[in-house]
């Protein structure tokens, strides 16, 4: 079964517009403007392009909260009938998800399936037994260290995630306030893949390449900093994914896009975690027909009338179109900054990287905090080799105030990771699974 955007066309009119809310929601802001729905926005960052775009497009720019659990007020102040589309970091705030429902439609899974499904011993039961279990996880610390990690169950983007066997683990433990698990670690390579539920099925996106804890990009241990794709999957493995994405829809009443974290290993795909909520990678699919993805989401909540009622699935072969690969890198400062300073000086790029995510000019970048994005196309047909700098010698990169960012490094390293990724793709038979 195949749905054409065709058939989505004229679906944005039924709409009164949408609220988008999350840490960061430039991305989906400029999906809801090529889909032609208006949109009001507020996010942790307020960053120049999304200013940029707000003021461009006739969007509506709501006051910047200081955390996401402070959202209710800002929110009050657009009409009950505008629907809300979540992004990241709303999967973690499941009390405030509650409260919202009661007020306004919300465009996504429920806040009952955004907690089924962020809960990881639920999950393991669920997957006990299939094809694409959960890595292993428990609530005790182990005794043993070595090979686990812990892992907060109200986190985003990787932070907080730490090796148990870290020297600086215990004093990093002794700070932190909110719950954990622990969970096994696992060698391969992470990826994702984007899910759409709806009442005629499941459907998932090819993978999604994540890079995580880069230390050229000044990323601490585990935390994400971009993503590349998409690759199309193996038969086997998409047929896996699609079984496990259309299980976890029937047990959690997930409706709409979502996200599944998995780790490809020597024997198949493992998932790490749910994020029930439009992933960050969701751009990457529509690449080649912008705005397609919010109609695929607006279609799918409009439609269903039941969520435990999806029981389709859609055929093995039929994965969201091909898109050119393209790639994304978030760079982070090793040290406070004013902004102004922070971001790379564009004539170090090739014309065909975008600086996106800028932050404004006034601001001060706190160590470990995202700076800005790079976003890029692939450079041959293939998406094997990536071009994110242009040649440059070593005393204009210091001349520009960017001499810690070495791009030639982070492209070698690119290009390593996804031919890495690529050969284990087609390499794994997915028996063992």
């Amino acid at each position: 079964m195949t749905e054409s955007s065709s058939e989505h066309a004229d679906l944005p009119d039924a709409f009164p517009g949408i609220i988008l809310c999350g840490a960061s929601v430039r991305a989906v802001a400029e999906a809801a403007v090529a889909a032609g729905v208006k949109f009001w926005c507020t996010d942790l960052f307020h960053d120049l392009d999304l200013c940029d775009l707000v003021r461009q497009h006739g969007g509506t720019l709501l006051p910047r909260p200081a955390a996401l659990a402070e959202l209710s007020p800002i929110l009050r102040q657009v009409d009950a009938s505008i629907p809300l589309l979540c992004c990241g970091g709303m999967e973690n705030e499941v009390k405030l998800l509650e409260q919202l429902e009661q007020s306004r439609p919300v465009l996504g899974p429920s806040a009952a399936a955004v907690q089924r499904l962020r809960d990881p011993f639920w999950l393991q039961q669920i997957l006990t037994g299939t094809a694409v279990p959960l890595a292993g996880t428990v609530a005790e610390r182990p005794a043993a260290p070595h090979g686990w990690l812990m892992k907060p169950l109200h986190s985003a983007a990787g932070i907080g995630i730490r090796r148990l066997d870290d020297p600086a683990l215990e004093l990093a433990a002794a700070s932190m306030e909110t719950p954990v698990c622990f969970q096994q670690r696992l060698e391969g390579q992470p990826f994702s893949v984007m899910v759409c539920s709806k009442d005629s099925g499941v459907r998932i996106s090819s993978a999604v390449l994540q890079l995580n804890g880069w230390s050229e990009l000044c990323a601490g241990d585990y935390v994400w900093c971009g993503v590349v794709g998409p690759f199309a999957l193996p038969e086997w493995l998409h047929r896996q994914l699609l079984q496990t994405a259309t299980l976890l829809t029937k047990q959690s009443g997930a409706v709409g896009i979502w996200g599944m974290d998995l780790m490809l290993t020597e024997h198949g795909a493992i998932l790490l975690e749910v994020n029930p909520r439009i992933p960050a990678s969701f751009w990457l699919h529509e690449v080649n027909e912008p705005g397609r993805l919010i109609r695929d989401l607006l279609n799918a909540v409009s439609t269903m009338a039941n969520p435990q009622a999806a029981t389709g699935q859609y055929e093995i072969h039929d994965q969201y179109p091909e898109a050119a690969p393209w790639g994304q890198i978030i760079l982070r400062s090793d040290c406070d900054v004013a902004a102004a300073m922070a971001c790379p000086d564009p004539t170090l790029l090739s014309d065909s990287v975008r600086i996106a995510d800028r932050p404004h000019p006034d601001q001060t970048i706190v160590s470990g905090s995202p700076i800005c994005s790079l976003l890029f196309p692939a450079a041959d047909a293939c998406g094997k080799q990536w071009v994110i700098q242009a040649d440059v010698d070593g005393e204009r990169r210091i001349s520009s105030g960017s001499s810690h960012w070495d791009f030639e490094l982070i492209a070698e390293r690119l290009n390593r990771t996804v031919h890495a990724f690529l050969e284990r793709l087609n390499a794994t038979n997915g028996e063992s699974g």
